[in-house]
């Protein structure tokens, strides 16, 4: 049976009071009228925002994404809001920050297109440049239909992108070795605690540029933003956050080391009789210890 018929059958049985809980993503078919029906977060159709972020790393030790130009241009040409959409309906929501909204320290700045690309901007920062890039992504359906995108997104700045796919566990093997030769990485970045040195040390601190299993997949190496990190991650309260708000800013003003694209959510469809629905503040979805059956 098809994925999205699973789904739909879960869905009815959830309908009909056979199963209580349904926490597997929602088939487009199914989504709008789940919506309209129950209201987002009013009765039994939650959507609430992970603690996430989807991004393409640029490869900083690459001949092409060395030059930070050319890492800019990248965000502004490629269409956030397309990709997101391959997520699946009601599943994210664009963005072009490291940190994600909710996460402390999250500050909103706008820094890159969330609706639509720059291709003037884009185009200015390449300078008449041109290139190749080898993008690595999970083979699945959306990044296949993402990766397509971002093909195209490229070809009108000069970049002409070379798509590899790989199964999951193929994937974090062969991005995770130094000397891979991939230019840009798909993939995403979900919180293990509610900090964000979890985001911004782990994965873009030189520490954790390694020659296998490495988690600085852009291998950004920065001296001035390293210092920075080390020193945020000393602070606690107030002055930490805002220290994390800052290097977040700065980052991907500066120095473009991701391309942020989308925040995910945790869709889930309760049965009638499930009530005192709270969603767990880390990983946001239900919280069994607090539900009551009626």
């Amino acid at each position: 049976m098809p994925a999205s018929a699973r789904a739909e059958k879960s869905l009815l049985q959830v309908e009909k009071g056979e199963v209580d809980y349904d926490s597997a993503p929602l088939p487009p078919t199914s989504h709008p009228q789940l919506a309209k029906k129950y209201g987002i977060n009013r009765g039994r159709y939650h959507v609430t925002p992970l603690l996430e972020t989807d991004y393409i790393a640029l490869n900083t030790a690459r001949p092409l994404f060395a030059d930070v130009k050319v890492r800019k241009a990248v965000n502004y040409a490629l269409d956030r809001r397309a990709l997101t959409l391959q997520i699946g309906p009601g599943a994210a929501s664009p963005t072009d920050q490291i940190l994600p909204p909710g996460m402390p320290g999250f500050r909103n700045v706008h820094i890159y297109p969330l609706d639509r690309p720059n291709l003037g901007r884009a185009k200015t920062l390449m300078n008449g440049r041109t290139g190749k890039a080898t993008l690595y992504v999970i083979r699945d359906p959306a990044a296949s239909a993402q990766a397509i995108i971002i093909q195209a997104n490229l070809k009108a700045i000069g970049i002409e992108v070379v798509i590899k796919q790989f199964p999951f566990s193929t994937f974090l093997t062969a991005s995770g070795r130094k000397d891979a030769p991939y230019d840009m990485a798909l993939l995403g970045w979900g919180a293990d605690y509610a900090d964000p040195a979890d985001f911004i040390n782990i994965t873009l601190s030189s520490r954790n540029i390694t020659p296998e299993n490495n988690i600085n997949l852009p291998q950004f190496d920065d001296p001035k933003y390293q210092r920075q990190m080390e020193a945020a991650a000393r602070l606690t309260g107030d002055g930490r956050y805002a220290a994390y708000a800052r290097l977040d800013a700065a980052l991907m003003r500066n120095a473009a080391p991701w391309v942020p694209i989308a925040n995910r959510t945790a869709r889930e469809f309760v049965s009638k009789r499930v009530g005192c629905y709270v969603a767990q503040p880390v990983f946001p979805q239900l919280d069994l210890a607090a539900v009551c059956l009626r």
